[in-house]
């Protein structure tokens, strides 16, 4: 799969949106809490209201992970976000929460390995801002796409391909050769389209919803994405590192 926007009007999303890592003590935490409570609470009814008072979706693996959010240049607001849960003395929550298969699951150094959680893009937030740039897309030479829906499909996918471009950066950067992640059957169907290998590693657990543990190598992955969609191997539009 080849992910249309990038190669129709990628000057137009990075006007509008930048993508940035986020310390764990930075004041934007906050921000990023309360749209993990929105779509995990509100919008997905994941985790209880009552176990998150204030409006903040946090846990006990923050404190131990490298945040990465998507934030519109117009409004200042966090519409997406995502983290990538390291190494530390509690472990991974794939092992906490999921049988895994002896045999296929990872078995190398601790510190090579990060979990991937929390991705979350408010369906608000991305509806208010996207019709925002739809509105905006007005001046621009739209030859090529069919129809609005195709765009907004782009614009949707575009935030996703972000982020994974943020997690694969600093994965990089961190030394990192592989990932866990616990994924529904939706996610990971898209990730396999744009090329992103992920091999089960445990049966589907009830875990944020019907989910399923995966493990991918990141060299692995670098070699079917450069043939099938060699894009999400650069630097995310707006970078702020």
């Amino acid at each position: 799969m080849t992910c249309v926007f990038f190669q129709s009007v990628p000057n137009v999303v990075a006007e509008n949106f930048r993508f940035k890592y986020v310390d764990v003590d930075h004041f934007l935490m906050e921000e990023i809490y309360r749209l993990r409570y929105q779509v995990y609470c509100v919008e997905r009814g994941f985790e209880c209201l009552e176990d998150h008072p204030g409006g903040l979706e946090m846990d006990i693996y923050d404190r131990y992970s490298n945040h990465f959010c998507v934030v519109s240049t117009k409004s200042e607001k966090i519409i997406g976000t995502v983290r990538l849960i390291l190494d530390s003395s509690i472990g991974l929550p794939i092992e906490r929460h999921c049988v895994l298969d002896e045999k296929k699951k990872y078995a190398g150094a601790p510190t090579k390995i990060g979990e991937i959680s929390r991705l979350a893009v408010s369906k608000h937030f991305r509806r208010t801002e996207i019709s925002r740039v739809l509105g905006e897309l007005q001046n621009i030479d739209l030859k090529g796409f069919d129809q609005v829906e195709r765009i907004k499909h782009s614009l949707e996918e575009y935030l996703i391909v972000g982020l994974y471009q943020c997690l694969y950066h600093h994965s990089l950067k961190l030394g990192l050769t592989h990932w866990y992640a616990v994924m529904t059957e939706g996610v990971y169907a898209l990730l396999r389209q744009w090329g992103v290998v992920w091999t089960q590693v445990g049966e589907e657990t009830d875990y944020h919803g019907r989910r399923i543990p995966y493990l991918a190598e990141i060299e692995k992955n670098e070699q079917s994405v450069s043939l099938s969609n060699p894009q999400l191997l650069e630097l995310p539009n707006g970078w702020e590192a």
